[in-house]
């Protein structure tokens, strides 16, 4: 809706064609992590800000509630919504929106930002019999991120980059969208669009190479920036749309093949968009800005050509520079992998999806079983029971840490003794790799003078994939330290 009022309906057709068939976006939304809600909520409070400047409380409270969805998501978010909010409010000002109409909006936005809160807090409260902090876990992993602990995955230096190289396509799309847009006299939210896409490009280098961070190395974080790239897309399309003149129509066909052509050759397995090496896309990209800057000062004659030249070579470089993501030696991070079909890594990810459905079916609800519930299986952080037992907030409700500090059940040492001692917990949920793995992990608990009765025992399977589950509920906790 928000291209389509600024820009063309072919240009609006073109950019969600575009979108709808990007890898890029099918990577994200198939994450395996709940985390992936947060983009279409974020793309959603972005969107209704830009749709008008006059405010509207259902627009504008709209706009709040998918910020604080984004939010509740994944706090990341709220740093983008924070770089474009502020472009939004600086720029308001210098185009004479006016400070009494952005306050206006402001607060109606932060009114849903807050009723959503005020909701979800009202849900726990009536689940939980007591007033819980929302936001406690979010924050919390927040927190703990920037008091250094994403350093433990950050990778020194730039060689990585030349690998990954995806991650320069942010850059070459705010480049050409800068070039083609910025002008004296450009529209209002064209300036915004610009330079909130540029800001929150800048801002992944920001955190990885100045606060040490790991946001710009991992495609699913990298992806929030999704909704102001399309949107910066869709105004260079219409930027070379309105100079392609009497050729409209051959540039919207030529610009909508060369998006989707990509995507329809790797499902039909021809791999070579793939293969991309740095180099090549590098050519590529250096021929996508020449092309925007022949556009711009061609005679009018080659204008038209040169504009859909440019147009397409835009649209295939952004696809092909997603070549770089497979070169990472993490599978979930191949953007291809979701769009070619039937694959060994994608099968794999549908199997865990569907591992995760079945066990929050055997996860009893609070109100069936009240009481503090932990999880407990391998301490290996790249087995799939990671991702199934996310659903649940991983690090806050698991008894286990990571390898090598710990190998997982039946490991039992002081972090796990820590928590079985608390009076609170009152279930052990045991994710097994085995039948003999479970047994093992048992006869731990017993050792350990944990007294316990079983609850539930099944077998969840999905593919390749088998869940050992077992319930058990804490009749008796180990003694104190020392006793």
């Amino acid at each position: 809706a928000v291209v389509k009022r600024y820009c063309s309906t072919p240009v609006a057709g073109l950019t969600y064609f575009a979108l709808l068939t990007s890898p890029w976006l099918a990577r994200a939304l198939m994450w395996d992590h709940p985390d992936a809600t947060g983009l279409p909520f974020l793309s959603a409070a972005i969107c209704l800000v830009l749709l008008d400047r006059a405010p509207s409380w259902r627009r504008d409270v709209a706009a709040g509630c998918c910020a604080s969805m984004a939010f509740n998501s994944n706090a990341f978010t709220g740093e983008v919504l924070a770089v474009f909010a502020v472009v939004y409010a600086v720029l308001g000002l210098a185009y004479g929106v006016g400070w009494r109409t952005l306050l206006q909006r402001g607060a109606m936005a932060v009114g849903g930002f807050l009723a959503v809160m005020a909701g979800g807090s009202l849900y726990y409260w009536m689940v939980f019999g007591e007033p819980r902090n929302l936001l406690g876990p979010t924050l919390e992993v927040a927190n703990w991120l920037a008091a250094g602990a994403s350093k433990n995955w950050h990778i020194e230096g730039t060689d990585w980059l030349w690998i990954r190289f995806h991650v320069f396509i942010p850059i070459l799309i705010a480049l050409v969208c800068a070039l083609l847009v910025v002008r004296r006299g450009m529209r209002f939210e064209a300036a915004v669009v610009v330079l909130a896409g540029a800001g929150v490009s800048g801002l992944y280098w920001y955190r990885q190479y100045w606060l040490g961070a790991n946001f710009l190395q991992l495609i699913f974080y990298t992806s929030y920036s999704i909704p102001c790239c399309f949107l910066m897309l869709a105004w260079s399309w219409q930027a070379l749309w309105d100079r392609s003149a009497a050729m409209a129509r051959r540039f919207t066909i030529a610009a909508g093949a060369a998006a989707v052509i990509p995507w329809v050759l790797i499902t039909w397995g021809i791999t070579w968009i793939e293969d991309v090496d740095v180099r090549i896309w590098m050519a590529m990209a250096a021929l996508t800005l020449l092309a925007t800057l022949v556009a711009m000062a061609a005679p009018a004659g080659w204008r038209g050509p040169v504009a859909v030249v440019a147009a397409m070579l835009l649209a295939i470089s952004v696809d092909a520079g997603l070549a770089g993501s497979r070169l990472t030696a993490d599978r979930k991070q191949m953007a291809y992998s979701m769009v070619r079909p039937f694959s060994s890594p994608r099968d794999t990810e549908w199997d865990t999806y569907r591992l995760s459905l079945q066990f929050i079916k055997v996860v009893p609800k609070l109100r069936e079983r009240p009481g503090m519930l932990r999880f407990w299986y391998t301490g290996d952080g790249n087995h799939p029971f990671n991702v199934v037992q996310s659903t649940y907030l991983w690090g806050h409700s698991k008894m286990n840490q990571t390898l090598p500090a710990d190998p997982g059940m039946p490991h039992i040492g002081e972090f796990q003794l820590t928590l079985l001692r608390d009076p609170a917990l009152r279930y052990v949920g045991m994710l097994g790799q085995s039948p003999g793995q479970v047994q093992e992990g048992l006869a731990a608990l017993s050792a350990a003078h944990v007294g316990y009765r079983l609850v539930d025992a099944r077998e969840l399977v999905s593919g390749a994939l088998h869940l050992h589950w077992r319930l058990i509920e804490i009749t008796a906790h180990p003694p104190a330290a020392g006793s």
